[in-house]
């Protein structure tokens, strides 16, 4: 088919829009490519556009000076290969990255102030500490950072190799890290908490003390021999009388574009755009080791970089189809998240019966499409299911699970 105005961009445009951002405005060394992404024709334009017709491909990205801390917006036109907007944005800072949550741990392990706050405690192999990276809201940033990319880091200590990261918290240890010179400017320490009760919060089941896991469930194979109802045409979806475009961001990860239902030989749109504009966790614990603690997983992190792939028979059950999703790093290198997003049926038990004495039972069941992908973000799962059904009803559920 024609190439859907709204499918995510591909590995060869990002390389493309970062190409032009290095070519035409000397985003080399010293900067981080926070986002690169689709931007989408408007709305008007999407719909008015049917195929075979095409429409401009453009692509948006944020980008930084760690020197100076300059935050930029670009618009590419990758039809011209050229850099359409450079617009320089105040009192903003772009969201942190998987890259900068990396080596900031990394610069920590080896620091020679944190080495000593941890041998205070007792702790000797830094193999075992995981130094947590958040951000600031603008209000809490201390005094004299504000014109900084400051984060601060919660400090937390494995029991063992592979154990669980999250089971052991070092009360009142908090490194403070500027991350585009990456510096440790303060590090808060209290001491920690005397006496406070050991905890078990491991999970794998070889450490978790007088485990016994069930064995009395047996294989559930779901199983369609002629395969599955639904048709996926690049990033096109058809199922039953529902048809829409399934796209992907690095912000809300998965988005559902151009939503719309047959109804009489007439198709109705349903919706322009489903996805999660934000999700944010207020802890609202003023101690402390917690004032800080304000989780904006859409906004700050990003589900689409937090997305992980999925496996058959343990993430997804049935006749599956898979999408890929192109993310790319700081330094604009694109990679590839394997079956990030999962299409299937379910079945829905039975829609409408009646039993009648003489003519019998008539049964029909019912059956729904789930459009599904799941994130992890630090010590949380979020598992994102868009369901569609029969009856034109669209529901929406997130399961939230993990380690706490």
């Amino acid at each position: 088919m024609t190439r859907h105005p709204l499918d995510p961009l591909d590995p060869d445009e990002v390389r493309a829009a970062v190409r032009a951002l290095r070519r035409e405005h000397g985003v080399g060394e010293g900067w981080r490519v926070g986002s690169v992404g689709l931007r989408e024709p408007a709305k008007a334009r999407l719909a008015a556009w049917a195929p075979p017709a095409v429409l401009p491909r453009e692509a948006e990205a944020i980008v930084w000076c760690r020197a100076d801390g300059a935050t930029y917006e670009a618009v590419i036109d990758l039809d011209a290969d050229a850099v359409r907007s450079w617009t320089r944005r105040e009192g903003v800072q772009p969201s942190f990255t998987n890259d900068e949550y990396k080596e900031t741990d990394a610069y920590l392990r080896g620091h020679p102030d944190v080495l000593a706050a941890l041998a205070a405690r007792g702790i000797a192999d830094v193999g075992l500490v995981l130094f947590d990276l958040w951000a600031y809201g603008a209000a809490v940033v201390p005094e004299g950072l504000g014109d900084r990319r400051v984060g601060w880091c919660d400090v937390w200590l494995r029991k063992e190799p592979g154990a669980n990261p999250y089971a052991t918290f070092l009360d009142g240890l908090h490194p403070i890290v500027d991350v585009n010179a990456m510096e440790l400017v303060a590090l808060e320490d209290s001491g920690g908490v005397p006496g406070r009760p050991a905890t078990m919060g491991e999970y794998v089941p070889r450490l978790v003390p007088g485990l016994e896991q069930r064995d009395d469930v047996r294989p559930l194979a779901v199983t369609q021999p002629e395969g599955p109802s639904f048709a996926l045409d690049g990033n096109v979806l058809r199922w039953q009388r529902w048809s829409m475009h399934v796209g992907f961001t690095s912000r809300e990860g998965l988005v559902l574009g151009l939503v719309a239902y047959e109804d009489g030989g007439r198709e109705r749109r349903i919706a322009h755009r489903l996805s999660f504009a934000e999700m944010v966790v207020p802890y609202r614990d003023p101690t402390p080791d917690h004032y800080r603690r304000t989780a904006f997983d859409v906004g700050e992190w990003g589900l689409g970089f937090m997305t992980t792939s999925l496996e058959l028979g343990c993430d997804c059950l049935g006749e599956i189809r898979y999408l890929d999703a192109t993310l790319h790093d700081t330094r604009g290198e694109p990679y590839t998240i394997r079956n990030a997003i999962c299409i299937h049926e379910e079945d829905n038990a039975v829609l409408w019966k009646h039993v009648d004495a003489a003519a019998g039972a008539e049964v029909r069941r019912m059956r729904r499409l789930v459009v599904s992908f799941h994130a992890t973000v630090a010590n949380y799962e979020y598992l994102v299911y868009w369901r569609f059904h029969q009856d034109g009803n669209i529901e929406c559920e997130v399961r939230a699970t993990g380690i706490m």
